[in-house]
């Protein structure tokens, strides 16, 4: 997991009388291997009295509104500003926060030079200005040391002079942040709102959002966990729990009706831990039970997620001077725009093309391979060099041939390419491109050859 947070305050003071603190922040945050929802809540709340945080499990936290000014439960704990994740290419194709804050009043908020400050990130909550419900899970961080992995302060109102950096960064960023093993000075947790950490039915199941992020969770004896998880299509899927707590898990349908076997899922993670594999069929809300292996069961354990779109068929078509060079791999287009190679050659010289067809579907496919003829100016001929070295050109131009390939695998072709006589006494440049195409069940795929006689 990568964290990346940043957090930038600067200060500026009245020369004469009462000197009122403000403090301007950017923040980022961001996990690599765990991606935060679109519109995913953090808050930045400081300690105003300094007589430490409330813990987040304690009964008067939910319900509190997610607005600056507000306070935690009933605690002096303030929040100073409210933030939300956004997609972006910035996030290497997940969502992460990057926000620059308005200035925070350290008068109107009742904080001072050396407050502490603590981060909170809710992964299921996507809306600033609602209250905290029960069992929303929460990720909790904050920093006691000055320089900590990156920063050159710790958590806490800076003093109003300067531009200070408060950053928790990992080695790969200039820090020295780990996930796994963070410092005697940070803190760095999972842990869950209010009294119990999950809904015991479907209809208040706790929603996941965040693929491959753990979300902590707490049984007694007898117990049972529910979450939710919408998909928009066919998802590949896997559910498991890790922790010291022999847990069963049982998958259900949008409707209700289970999906899988428990009994053979319930040691399949590490040690007494389930694990669940399972190609959801349709876009809906599916259903995670978590209880105890025995009736007796109970201990904290964490439920994780992973999420992958279910494609059972799509063709890709691929070109280049070798095979082991080739352009528009996982890129599919039936114009074959973006996927082109481009070869010139003088008076009658050949040029050959390395082509690949690949299912790239979940399930084997039936899939066909076609390619354009040749014309006045150039010759074309198709040989087949998976295994061995056959011409097909008759029937590659005329029908195409029909390729039975395993998810995955993949059949090789040469495309060769040679002027005619023709072609050679013109004067004039003479160009032709061919489409070689890749056609499953409708999908499509086609790469350009282009051939340019100077």
């Amino acid at each position: 997991m990568r964290l990346l947070k940043n957090i930038l305050l600067s200060g500026a003071a009245s020369l004469i009388g009462p000197v009122t603190l403000f403090a301007g922040i950017t923040l980022e945050f961001y996990f690599d291997n765990g991606d935060i929802a679109d519109g995913t809540v953090a808050v930045l709340v400081a300690d105003a009295n300094q007589n430490g945080f409330l813990e987040l499990d304690d009964p008067t936290v939910p319900g509190t509104r997610i607005e600056k000014g507000e306070t935690v439960g009933l605690s002096d704990d303030v929040i100073v500003a409210v933030v939300t994740a956004d997609a972006g290419d910035h996030w290497a194709n997940g969502a992460g926060i990057a926000d620059s804050l308005e200035r925070i009043d350290y008068d109107e908020l009742g904080i001072s030079e050396g407050t502490p400050l603590i981060l909170y990130l809710f992964p299921g909550l996507e809306q600033a200005g609602d209250h905290i419900p029960e069992g929303t899970s929460v990720i909790i961080y904050r920093n006691n040391a000055v320089g900590g992995s990156g920063g050159d302060i710790a958590y806490q109102a800076p003093p109003d002079s300067g531009v200070y950096a408060l950053s928790s960064l990992v080695a790969s960023s200039g820090g020295s942040f780990d996930p796994a093993t963070p410092d005697a000075g940070e803190i760095y947790e999972s842990s869950f709102v209010g009294g119990d950490d999950h809904g015991g039915t479907r209809a208040t199941a706790t929603n996941l959002t965040s693929a491959n992020l753990a979300i902590p969770g707490e049984l007694t004896p007898g117990d049972t966990d529910y979450f939710a998880l919408s998909v928009s299509g066919p998802t590949r899927v896997v559910f498991f729990t890790s922790g010291g707590t022999d847990t069963s898990g049982e998958l259900f349908s949008p409707d209700g009706s289970p999906l899988n076997n428990p009994a053979a899922d319930n040691d399949s993670g590490d040690g007494s831990n389930f694990r669940i594999e399972y190609i959801l069929p349709a876009g809906g809300t599916y259903f995670l039970a978590v209880t105890g292996e025995e009736s007796t069961s109970a201990g904290n354990y964490n439920v994780i997620y992973e999420a992958i779109p279910y494609v059972p068929n799509r063709p890709d078509a691929t070109i280049g001077k070798t095979f082991s060079s080739q352009r528009g791999n996982d890129f599919y287009t039936r114009s074959g725009a973006g996927q082109k190679y481009r070869q010139v050659t003088r008076r009658r010289r050949s040029r050959t093309y390395r082509c690949t067809i690949q299912n790239d579907g979940e399930q084997a496919n039936p899939v066909a391979g076609r390619g354009s003829k040749g014309n006045r100016y150039f010759k074309a001929k198709y040989y087949r060099v998976t295994d061995g070295r056959r011409n097909i050109t008759g029937g590659f131009i005329r029908t195409g041939v029909i390729l039975q390939l395993a998810s995955r695998e993949e059949e090789r072709f040469e495309l060769r390419v040679k002027p005619t006589r023709k072609a050679v006494r013109k004067r004039k440049r003479k160009k032709r491109t061919f489409l070689v195409s890749a056609n499953s069940h409708g999908l499509l795929d086609r790469v350009r050859a282009e051939a340019v006689k100077k």
